[in-house]
């Protein structure tokens, strides 16, 4: 089994791959298939999406981690106060996702206030997405790109946050140093959940 050891922050120019990697690894979870149930429609439409979140973070100065072979790749957002304007739908989502933009609104919506009751009062990290091929899970890529970053912000004092696709998915990050915070997120179809994780720091 091959084990990773490098971390790169890769560039404008690796954007269609890590967006088409990282919808490929999430395109079977129960979020995307209630985001987009047309299941010949799913990957495009998540390719798309996700290439905004990389535009956006990247515009805003966020960071973006990937392994050199572009095998995993970890988003990250900072948010500071609870003051910060609510996300809104605008034009290039709705190009993006087409019909389905509604949904990815309301789902977007809805993780946004269970992040800001949690950790609105409190400087934080959001992984909005960790995404390893589906080829190469198992092999330590998502513990090399959480542990890259926990070296960088456990020692300020910040948590990080994060919302689970799955249970299943819940017990690889408890091993990666997340715990459950608070009742899961239920989506608008009433049974589809995500699961609030925190990371609180560990002082080495």
């Amino acid at each position: 089994m091959h084990t990773p050891s490098t971390v790169i922050t890769p560039t404008r120019e690796d954007d269609d791959e890590l967006s088409a990697m990282i919808a490929e690894a999430f395109a079977d979870l129960p979020p995307s298939r209630y985001l987009v149930p047309d299941e010949s429609q799913r990957r495009d439409v998540l390719t798309r999406t996700f290439r905004l979140d990389l535009e956006d973070l990247r515009e805003a100065g966020r960071i973006i981690r990937a392994s050199a072979g572009h095998e995993a790749a970890a988003l990250w957002t900072y948010h500071v106060t609870d003051l910060e304007p609510e996300p809104e739908l605008d034009a290039r989502l709705k190009e993006a996702a087409g019909g389905f933009a509604p949904r990815f609104a309301a789902f977007y919506s809805a993780l946004d206030v269970r992040r800001r009751e949690l950790l609105g009062g409190r400087a934080h990290w959001h992984l909005w997405v960790l995404a390893v091929r589906p080829d190469k899970q198992g092999q330590g890529f998502a513990s090399l790109l959480v542990r890259d970053q926990f070296a960088r912000v456990d020692a300020i004092g910040e948590p990080t946050y994060l919302e689970a696709a799955t249970e299943e998915l819940c017990e690889v990050y408890r091993h990666l140093g997340f715990q459950e915070a608070g009742d899961p997120i239920v989506l608008g179809d009433g049974h589809t959940r995500m699961f609030p994780m925190v990371h609180e720091p560990t002082y080495l």
